[in-house]
């Protein structure tokens, strides 16, 4: 018997039997193909774990300088 996708057992609840996983209803993520876009995958993933924060869905040359200055500034420099 194949192996099926990886599923968090709360979601299959609401699906067929059988079936492997829900259909995402996100789009797919493209996937980094650059040293640069794996680079700067890791750095927002990290920070955004880091910090809780989350930059818009949106290709990075459509963020405004406000939304990238309020995504990396440093929170402990916030609480002086």
């Amino acid at each position: 018997m194949p192996l099926a996708e990886p599923c968090i057992s709360a979601i299959t609840d609401s699906t067929e039997a059988g079936s492997p996983c829900p259909p995402s209803t996100a789009p797919p993520a493209a996937a980094p193909r650059t040293d640069d876009e794996v680079c700067a995958c890791l750095l927002i993933t990290a920070w955004t774990l880091h910090t809780g924060r989350q930059l818009r869905q949106a290709p990075v040359e459509e963020l405004s300088q406000q939304e990238l200055l309020d995504f990396w500034a440093d929170p402990a420099w916030e609480r002086l």
